[in-house]
């Protein structure tokens, strides 16, 4: 049987000390947020492979902007589109954030904290530092404290915001500037049997949307320093009195510009998350 190819690959591989700084530059494209993803695996102790997929046949612009961030010249081939999703769930394997099992294949027997998030055309299967740290503090945060309202800004898959609702939440918005990101995190929340009344997905620019009107008990947002720094304003804002947020995608060389933002505001640390070169905050 064939199918009528629509993703296009290309991969490289870079020393690990190399990779932080070539993610952050991907992260950084507008242009990948719209027309593709990528995932990166590890090679071994000293290399890392980095994936790149995009729908369809990329421009010529579009390769220029993504050698300049690699660093490296690539070479898109094309792959059916079945062949591509099922690589990256294959080349992902299930592992524990906290009390959360994280899987990307449809698992045997589900427990009430396992998260079933297949690859697909939105960030966040979970296996990523950033989300791996906000895996784990939401369960930290959620052993002592259940957040009337919640927000995932920036939500992709709407792995975190289910996160939320499976350790208890039930009023929870899930929301991203990227259409294909809602379409994904709907469709993860009827693979997951996330009820619709739980999480409201919503398309929207930062907080620009009548569903974040008013305020939150807990906002995780896992974007970027840059736009985490531009958004402390409007968090402060929508944050509940005695709330919490989460803030992650961020260099651990970052922190301290990120608090600087949210110091002043009277948001000051309160819990931590590093792996590797990446970290999350958690912020009261």
């Amino acid at each position: 049987m064939t199918t009528e190819t629509t993703v296009w690959q290309a991969d490289f591989v870079v020393p690990n000390a190399e990779a932080p700084t070539i993610e952050a530059a991907l992260d950084a494209l507008p242009r990948l947020a719209e027309e593709g993803i990528y995932a990166q695996f590890e090679d071994g102790k000293t290399h890392t492979r980095f994936a790149l997929y995009i729908n369809g046949q990329p421009s010529a612009d579009l390769v220029t902007a993504l050698e300049a961030a690699a660093g490296t010249k690539l070479d898109f081939r094309p792959v059916p589109e079945e062949d591509w999703v099922t690589k990256s769930n294959q080349a992902l394997s299930p592992f524990f954030a906290g009390r959360f099992y994280i899987t990307p294949r449809e698992p045997e027997q589900r427990t009430p904290l396992t998260l079933f998030v297949p690859a697909g055309l939105a960030f966040g299967t979970g296996a990523h530092e950033t989300t791996l740290g906000c895996l784990h503090l939401i369960d930290r945060l959620m052993h002592r404290y259940m957040p009337e309202r919640a927000i995932d800004l920036g939500c992709g898959t709407g792995i975190l915001a289910m996160a939320l609702v499976k350790a208890g939440a039930r009023n929870v918005i899930a929301s991203d500037n990227d259409r294909d990101a809602v379409i994904v995190t709907e469709d993860n929340m009827k693979a997951n049997d996330i009820p619709a009344h739980c999480i409201k997905p919503v398309l929207a620019e930062g907080f620009d949307h009548q569903a974040l009107d008013g305020q939150f008990d807990l906002i995780v947002a896992n974007i970027l320093a840059r736009p985490l720094i531009d958004l402390a304003p409007d968090i402060k804002r929508h944050l509940a009195p005695g709330g919490s947020v989460i803030l992650s995608g961020l260099l651990t060389t970052q922190e301290q510009d990120v608090l600087a933002a949210y110091t002043p505001l009277g948001l000051h640390l309160h819990d931590h998350f590093r792996a590797g070169d990446w970290s999350a905050l958690l912020l009261s």
